[in-house]
C-alpha cells in the first residue's frame, strides 16, 4: 500500500493557504529549496502538478483544489484528535 507523506501534504496545504512558497517558507521556517523539493515529491507521488506556475506566482489548479479539500479534512481531524487527547485524562 502506498502511503502519502503527511509532511509533504502539510507543506502543500500551507503553500496553498499562503499563496506562495516564499510566505510558506516564512511560516514554516524552512528554505525555499526545501519546500519546492517537497512539493515536487508530492506532485510526483500524486501524478501531476498541483499548481500552475505563471510569472513566479503559483495558482492552484483543479487537481490541487481536490487535494486541498482532502488535506483540509485530514488536518481538521488531526486537530480534533490532539484536542481530544489534551482534554482527556489518560
Amino acid at each position: 500500500m502506498n502511503r502519502i507523506n503527511l509532511n509533504q501534504l502539510y507543506y502543500f496545504y500551507v503553500i496553498a493557504k499562503e499563496g506562495s512558497i516564499k510566505s510558506a517558507c516564512e511560516k514554516l521556517h524552512l528554505t525555499q529549496p526545501t519546500l519546492s523539493g517537497q512539493l515536487k515529491k508530492l506532485e510526483d507521488f500524486i501524478g501531476g502538478p498541483l499548481f500552475e506556475r505563471k510569472y513566479r506566482k503559483l495558482q492552484i489548479n483543479s487537481l490541487g483544489e481536490k487535494v486541498l479539500k482532502k488535506a483540509e479534512k485530514i488536518f481538521v481531524l488531526s486537530d480534533e484528535l490532539v484536542n481530544s487527547l489534551n482534554n482527556s485524562s489518560l
